[in-house]
């Protein structure tokens, strides 16, 4: 006999936000910002969500829309108050916040984080992990690059990622 399982009463939340590169999907619980798509990974996002939130219940929101506006109209200190929950393994974390040390309108690459990681040799387990980082741009994993200074992989495609750079300030190769 199969078992049922109560509902959990949870939900989650999810806000619509249009920007200059596309339009973005943030979930959120409790006002802490979770996850952050662009529309082609949407469906994955909000599949992860289901799960790590064991609910399908959410409702549409209106959060953070001041802080990307600020941000996309080049106040790069607009995320600096949100609240954020990301999930993630303690090494993923550690990245995550090496990525946010990164200023904008400057790089880093993989292997510096790994450096400043004490992981000599860990500049892919870096990638790796910001590879994984739920909350880009906020989390701003398009600030790091490859060993020779040139773009690599970003979840929401190299154009994007150039496009962040350049709107922040950074020069590139």
């Amino acid at each position: 006999m199969a078992r049922k399982t109560k509902p959990t009463g949870k939900r989650f939340e999810v806000s619509t936000l249009k920007t200059q590169i596309g339009t973005l999907f943030a979930v959120s619980q409790n006002e802490r910002l979770c996850a952050l798509s662009f529309i082609h990974t949407w469906p994955e996002t909000l599949l992860r969500a289901q799960k790590r939130f064991r609910t399908d219940a959410y409702i549409e929101a209106k959060l953070f829309e001041d802080a990307f506006t600020a941000y996309f109209s080049k106040d790069f200190s607009a995320f600096d108050q949100l609240k954020l929950d990301t999930g993630g393994t303690n090494f993923q974390k550690k990245v995550w916040k090496q990525l946010c040390k990164i200023k904008a309108g400057h790089t880093k690459t993989y292997g510096e984080i790994a450096q400043a990681l004490g992981k000599k040799n860990g500049a892919r387990a870096v990638g790796q992990a910001a590879h994984r980082n739920p909350i880009g741009i906020v989390i701003p994993c398009h600030r790091c690059v490859g060993q020779n200074g040139l773009l690599t992989g970003y979840a929401a495609g190299i154009e994007r990622k150039r496009w962040l750079l350049e709107h922040e300030g950074a020069l590139l190769i």
